[in-house]
């Protein structure tokens, strides 16, 4: 077992500590996204699962429940037994934004969850359909003549880039128009066949749009420029010197 494989199984044994008595694990590994396919989410889990079953040679299954903001998904992990084989692949959207969103939950994430550790902590770009203006000064300027009529997309109400294109438009003192969908998927597909105009997304997806040349990429929410995007101007440097976004994964288990 090498160095990766060891800190893989410490880490699951400590959140299953019953796991450290036996060969863990002994059959495959579901692991529950709960966004649809084609999200960033999605391809993380992807990526992490086949990190994952080659360290603890074992299968880990990536399984998406998508539905009701995460909730759908984040409720099959609480649901499951603590065994570790179920665990999810977690997001600020669903573990924090929806407690606050929601008056209740079928589950709760201090009590029912436990986080195993931090996958990742990604900034995010803006993207926009081709046609729109090509810099951020120019988009807002557009914005601002025309109040209510720029649209926004998102994975859904209190989702991470619906949180975050509110708190754009009111950095840049804009009235943007809010379209939610079940998940970043079809806004991607939306904003691609130039439906939508703005989405706030991850550089693993957002990227190849502009690649393609069906979108553009206007500004990045780090502080400074992204390594895998260098060409892009930060919001701070567009003229937006308070506005931060960034999204992030865990994994976690009932």
């Amino acid at each position: 077992m090498d160095r990766r494989q060891s800190l893989a199984a410490l880490a699951l044994a400590y959140a299953f500590p019953t796991l450290a008595q036996e060969n863990y694990p002994s059959r495959p590994i579901r692991l529950i996204v709960a966004f649809g396919t084609g999200s960033a989410n999605d391809i993380i889990a992807r990526g992490l699962a086949r990190f994952m079953s080659e360290d603890l040679e074992q299968s880990v299954v990536v399984e998406s429940r998508a539905g009701a903001g995460g909730t759908t998904g984040t409720g099959a992990v609480a649901r499951a037994a603590p065994d570790g084989y179920t665990i999810g692949l977690g997001t600020g959207s669903q573990l924090v934004m929806n407690v606050g969103l929601y008056k209740t939950l079928p589950f709760d994430v201090d009590r029912d969850l436990r986080s195993i550790g931090l996958v990742s902590r990604t900034s995010l770009l803006l993207a926009a359909r081709a046609g729109l203006p090509r810099t951020l000064p120019e988009l807002i300027a557009y914005a601002r003549a025309n109040p209510g009529k720029v649209n926004f997309g998102s994975a859904g109400a209190g989702s991470i880039n619906h949180i975050m294109g509110e708190a754009f438009a009111e950095a840049a003192g804009i009235s943007l128009l809010h379209v939610p969908y079940k998940g970043n998927g079809p806004a991607l597909n939306d904003l691609a066949g130039g439906h939508l105009d703005l989405l706030l997304d991850v550089p693993i997806t957002a990227l190849p749009l502009a690649q393609s040349g069906k979108a553009q990429v206007l500004a990045v929410s780090s502080q400074q420029r992204s390594a895998v995007a260098p060409q892009v101007p930060t919001f701070a440097e567009s003229g937006l010197p308070d506005y931060q976004a960034y999204s992030w994964n865990n994994l976690f288990a009932p």
